[in-house]
């Protein structure tokens, strides 16, 4: 009984693993888009949008909290197979991994698909620690060149399932870099360069236009609540208002659980940054709502 239950379950799941990928074989092909190809993400932008002004985030990743923008001082947690929250509710994220920060990996994740832009994904290409540092804004010192190492390691050993079946259907499990290779040169006793790869897979997460172009200048200058707020904001032509409580969810702040007058007055400080910084025509609160005009 217990063997013909595990041939059961097993062939149960090798069914539904055909079904996801012909989900996923169509939703290509519908975006133009040959399935079987070595892709290239450049090649899905227009050339306007890989100048050095802009970054490219799949909107499923910026309307998700992925990215956390809890504080530097609070322990990152460890997730196995963890549902985070996102803004649509029919859209269903499980994460394995250590908790990834706005603050930190964000930036770098951002900063290493555009390196690989131009690249097929799963291949490797080849950048020094010192531009990347240069290229998300940070001094070229020892603490952060040990930030940079930590989150490549982060990075690497992670698993982002993705349920979206609006679009593609399942994204399967993806790590948010395929591969890495360090690099060391001369006597440095740590890589100084790498070889990076991105997995092939997250050509879903870019296909059919689901992507938000971020203004890099401006994006890098922004609080970590501020960046998940642009998120949110740029990846909809037209953002609906967001309660407080619901955009502390998207952050995955420990605020959640603060008195409401916290909430308020962090809601109209990020607001207040957003329209300084010039990311948003208008960004306001109303009705314990952040409204925001683009």
């Amino acid at each position: 009984m217990k063997k013909t239950e595990k041939g059961l379950n097993e062939a149960m799941l090798t069914l539904q693993e055909k079904i996801n990928s012909r989900a996923r074989k169509s939703y290509l092909e519908k975006a133009g888009i040959d399935p079987d190809s070595n892709h290239v993400i450049q090649d899905l932008f227009p050339a306007t949008l890989f100048k050095s002004t802009y970054r490219n985030i799949p909107n499923d990743i910026a309307r998700s909290c992925l990215f956390t923008a809890r504080s530097a001082r609070v322990e990152r947690k460890t997730f196995t197979r963890e549902k985070l929250f996102h803004i649509t509710e029919s859209v269903e994220f499980l994460y394995t991994g250590q908790e990834l920060r706005s603050l930190d990996d964000e930036l770098i994740w951002l900063q290493l698909v555009d390196y690989c832009r131009s690249t097929p994904l799963g291949e490797y290409t080849e950048f020094d620690i010192r531009q990347l540092m240069n290229d998300v804004g940070w001094k070229t010192t020892g603490h952060y060149y040990k930030k940079v190492r930590e989150s490549i390691s982060r990075l690497k050993a992670t698993e982002v399932y993705i349920k979206n079946n609006a679009t593609f259907g399942t994204s399967g499990g993806i790590s948010l870099i395929n591969d890495y290779i360090g690099i060391n040169q001369g006597n440095q006793t740590e890589p100084t360069k790498y070889k990076i790869s991105i997995n092939k897979e997250l050509i879903v997460l870019f296909a059919g236009g689901t992507f938000t172009n971020i203004p890099w200048g401006k994006y890098k200058s922004l609080t970590p609540m501020g960046r998940r707020l642009a998120d949110y904001a740029l990846s909809h032509k037209y953002p609906n208002p967001i309660r407080i409580q619901l955009f502390l969810q998207l952050c995955g702040s420990e605020q959640v659980d603060s008195n409401e007058h916290v909430k308020l007055k962090t809601a109209r400080k990020v607001c207040q940054e957003l329209m300084t910084k010039g990311v948003v025509k208008d960004a306001y609160v109303a009705d314990g709502k952040i409204v925001i005009d683009r």
